[in-house]
């Protein structure tokens, strides 16, 4: 994805539609790619790896990480399943991939994500020349000749060593440490009402948008920080509404900062992102995500 020129190919033709949308460069999108077919940290590694060689700043990387690290279009089945609307597995998608792109345009925007610097690892500031959207002549053809020429220019068997390498040593960092907050994040779950407590300042707003068992699934609101199959577990043992499960499910996908995929990857990387700050970007994204979910759900059943 990187080293033979689909990065260039895609940058190119993208820039002009995500720099004026999201503040981000159009090769971005290619993060997305790999975070839904694979999971959210490569997408973070991914991401880490191109803010370390000044191709992100610290603000596109830490927008990138927290707005575009998907989860994997396979385990959009998991939660479906376990709250019982799998026939709904389509729109549950549609609905997570179109509202997530409002969402990030939203939080691109606002603190604190507005006040990382804009600048790159070392310091520099954003090279705004750099902008693909400045070449002149057609899209495509800029893309295919930057493609070509990253292409020719790569050798396989280097390449494939480097990467071995740093993906080896990323890996062992970020497992021990979602493990450990797996495992703290889940004895929590079973042992303790923290996220009842948690969870019950979002009921009020639950029902303001009329969301149905409005007073049940407060601590689903916050159970996705754990992990994002958790809401849909919890849903699954009471009897809520059908647009419930749905309005639950999709919310989940779109919480994106959890300590099972995204939160640990995105602190143990490079990434100008402290935990305080995850944690708020987590929050924020959900109030605003609740009203913009209720719309879709009242408008579809």
């Amino acid at each position: 994805l990187v080293e033979f020129g689909l990065l260039e190919m895609i940058g190119r033709l993208i820039e002009p539609f995500m720099r004026p949308l999201f503040k981000i460069p159009g090769c971005a999108s290619i993060d997305a790619v790999t975070s839904f077919v694979a999971n959210p940290t490569v997408g973070v590694f991914f991401t880490n790896k191109l803010y370390c060689e000044k191709l992100y700043t610290g603000r596109e990387a830490a927008s990138i990480a927290t707005c575009f690290s998907f989860i994997s279009l396979g385990f959009f089945a998991v939660p479906c399943q376990v709250a019982g609307i799998f026939d709904l597995y389509g729109m549950v998608l549609l609905s997570s991939f179109a509202i997530a792109f409002i969402l990030a345009a939203v939080m691109i925007r606002i603190p604190p994500i507005s006040k990382i610097e804009d600048k790159y690892i070392d310091g520099s500031p954003r090279d705004k020349s750099k902008a693909s959207n400045n070449s002149e002549g057609d899209l495509f053809s800029n893309g295919l000749k930057a493609a070509l020429s990253k292409a020719q220019n790569t050798e396989i068997i280097p390449i494939f060593k480097k990467y071995f390498i740093d993906v080896f040593v990323f890996t062992q960092k970020v497992t021990a440490t979602i493990l450990c907050f797996c495992m703290i994040a889940m004895l929590l779950v079973e042992n303790t009402s923290i996220f009842q407590v948690i969870g019950t300042p979002f009921i009020p707003l639950l029902r303001l948008m009329q969301i149905p068992n409005a007073s049940d699934i407060g601590p689903a609101m916050v159970l996705a920080l754990a992990e994002v199959s958790l809401p849909s577990v919890y849903i699954s043992t009471l009897a809520v509404a059908r647009k419930t499960a749905f309005f639950v499910v999709v919310l989940s996908t779109l919480q994106i900062i959890n300590l099972g995929s995204s939160m640990m990857p995105i602190i143990e990387s490079r990434i100008p992102l402290n935990a305080a700050k995850c944690l708020i970007i987590f929050v924020l994204r959900t109030l605003v995500a609740i009203p913009l979910v209720a719309l879709l759900v009242h408008l579809m059943f």
